[in-house]
């Protein structure tokens, strides 16, 4: 992997550390504060998606990346501008569908590689997605464990970010 991409991949598993440690530590405060931070993430991921998609010509899911980077340039450019109040709605579904399509690029990253990390991104991101489409289909879910539930999507997400630096097989996403 070339050191452009491990130093994007880091800033982004960076990045949704930082998102998922205030939304645990400080929830009162962190709400038009993860709107914006969400925002810079989503651009920051969005980018970086786009960028690494121009080296994966011919890898399985390519299309997928491209459509994550674009959403996540949008999404992070609407949230980054929006009232910090209608940006948390906008942000509890957004991200929601984000999750859900980070997820999916991740697994089928982690599914061309071989070895236990590869499992256990690949179970880490069915959690995410899983906790995505309960809070599409229970509002009360989805506003409840806000925090809680973004704080984890970021950290499973940091977490396989940071797994795609250290294995050197796996194709840069």
């Amino acid at each position: 992997m070339k050191t452009q991409s491990k130093v994007l991949l880091g800033v982004e598993a960076a990045i949704f550390f930082i998102i998922a440690i205030a939304a645990i530590a400080w929830p009162g405060i962190t709400d038009i504060l993860l709107v914006y931070f969400a925002g810079a993430a989503l651009l920051v991921s969005g980018i970086a998606a786009l960028i690494q998609s121009f080296g994966l010509k011919g890898v399985p899911g390519r299309g997928v990346i491209i459509f994550s980077g674009i959403l996540g340039v949008i999404l992070g450019l609407v949230l980054l501008f929006a009232n910090p109040i209608t940006g948390t709605l906008i942000l509890v579904y957004t991200l929601l569908f984000w999750f859900i399509m980070t997820s999916i690029t991740q697994i089928v990253v982690a599914s061309q590689i071989k070895g236990g990390w590869a499992v256990f991104s690949i179970i880490l991101n069915v959690i995410v997605i899983l906790l995505s489409i309960w809070g599409f289909f229970d509002v009360t879910f989805a506003l409840g464990v806000y925090f809680w539930t973004i704080a984890l999507a970021f950290m499973f997400l940091a977490v396989s970010k940071l797994m795609q630096i250290f294995i050197p097989q796996a194709p840069s996403v």
